[in-house]
């Protein structure tokens, strides 16, 4: 499994706190969804490390508590490169991996809070 985080010991300490071979089953690597740099790391290590990319879990997503009338345009510009262009810039990283597969998938996860809008 390869999971990804912008601060990597605490998603090796959450995800494998004390197994001692977690690093033979698990590749912990850093990626934020606002630097373009970590897509292509992120996916280049995963394939390096496990030879092909199976699936590939959308899950970063931030929300911007500010009403419309105090929205600025920077905190929109983070809040759409978090949650719509991070996962498909990584997701266009990835196909070619997940096709090679075979059978590769993406699964995006989304806050229900989207409906209550």
């Amino acid at each position: 499994m390869s999971a990804g985080a912008r601060d990597v010991d605490a998603l090796r300490d959450a995800l494998a706190p004390d197994a001692s071979d977690a690093d033979e089953r698990l590749l912990c690597h850093r990626y934020d969804a606002l630097d373009i740099g970590t897509d292509d790391a992120w996916i280049d290590a995963t394939v390096g490390r496990f030879g092909r990319l199976d699936g590939l879990v959308n899950n970063a997503g931030i929300v911007e508590l500010t009403g419309l009338d105090e929205l600025t345009d920077d905190a929109f510009d983070t809040l759409m490169n978090v949650n719509v262009k991070g996962p498909m810039r990584l997701t266009q990283r990835a196909l070619p991996h997940l096709r090679a597969a075979g059978s590769g998938r993406v699964i995006n996860v989304a806050s229900l809070s989207g409906l209550r809008v």
